[in-house]
This record gives C-alpha cells, sequence and structure tokens, in this order.
C-alpha cells in the first residue's frame, strides 16, 4: 500500500485520497498518520574559526534552508521541538573539523547535544595520521518531545580548530508524531 504525503495536507493512500488532514487519522493496519510532519535543514554558512584546543565548542549553524515549522534559531543555533510535532526523528548531523593552530590533534569528536548534554558523539583518532582536515558525524533516531533542543558541537585535542562553512550540516525529519 503507497502513502504519499504532500505539503498542503494531501494524503494518498494506495489509489484514494483525503484532503485538508490537521488530526491525526486512524489506519487500518492500527499505525497513525499525520499531516504535521516536521522536517528541517541548516548549515554553517562559511568558516568559524577561534575554536579552542581540548575544549567543546558549539557549531554556530545560521543558516536554515529548510524549516517548515519554524523551531530554527540563528541566534542560539538549535533547533527546539514545537507544539504539535513531538515524536521519533531521524536526526544526522555533521561537522567538517579543519586545524588552525598547535599541535596536530590526535582525537576530534563531534557531538550531537540534546537540551545542553552530550547525547551522541562521532569520534576519529588521527594519532600518528597528518590530516587537517575531517569530517564526522552520525545519523540516529531521537524520540523528541516539545521544547527539547538539539546542538552540534566539536572538540578536538591538542589543537584549535575551525568549523567549515557549507560542510557542517544538522538534518532532521520527523518519522512518527505522538
Amino acid at each position: 500500500m503507497a502513502l504519499v504525503l504532500d505539503g498542503n495536507g494531501t494524503m494518498t493512500v494506495g489509489n484514494g485520497a483525503v484532503s485538508g488532514i490537521t488530526t491525526p487519522i486512524s489506519l487500518a493496519q492500527g499505525g497513525t498518520a499525520r499531516a504535521n510532519i516536521a522536517y528541517f535543514y541548516a548549515t554553517l554558512s562559511a568558516d568559524s574559526s577561534g575554536q579552542t584546543a581540548s575544549t567543546w565548542a558549539k557549531v554556530p549553524l545560521n543558516s536554515a534552508t529548510i524549516d517548515n515549522v519554524g523551531g530554527f534559531s540563528s541566534a542560539n543555533n538549535r533547533y527546539t521541538i514545537q507544539s504539535g510535532y513531538a515524536g521519533y526523528y531521524s536526526v544526522n548531523y555533521r561537522a567538517r573539523v579543519r586545524y588552525s593552530s598547535g599541535t596536530q590533534a590526535n582525537q576530534i569528536y563531534v557531538g550531537l547535544y540534546k537540551n545542553g548534554s552530550l547525547n551522541n558523539v562521532s569520534e576519529t583518532d588521527l594519532t600518528g595520521n597528518y590530516m587537517w582536515t575531517t569530517s564526522l558525524g552520525s545519523t540516529l533516531i531521537l524520540n523528541l518531545a516539545v521544547g527539547d533542543y538539539l546542538e552540534l558541537y566539536g572538540y578536538a585535542t591538542n589543537m584549535s580548530f575551525l568549523f567549515r562553512g557549507g560542510d557542517s550540516s544538522l538534518t532532521l525529519t520527523q518519522l512518527y508524531g505522538v
């Protein structure tokens, strides 16, 4: 059975269509479909330098290309789950970290923070390698409540670093509303 949702609140189930969906509807299989699904994509528009060695630094995401429910704050560099949009989200994050000054880093970490606490981390060990730029990230599924917020951070041992603009991003797609 095909399920298609367009941007106008029309959901097509099989060969029929239901228009103007604003509340959850029950499906024959016992699932629930919603027309109000949140999706979001933000990037860092230019390089951001001045990150201090061995300190978690927030990626200053400042450009939301897609934000259908207005959850992104460029002032706080975070995405907040809006009223009516709690549920399961596929979250994809990535930051490109580049050497700025100091000794070559041994470890570089990129972390997703939820409500101010580290929730997920991606890391690489560069000991003995002379890479000056690396891209790290992950994809995970989170159950997010109204008011939960997500931020992207980076960390590098031994070196000051910068985040590469255009290559650092946070993407959320709501999978299922509750």
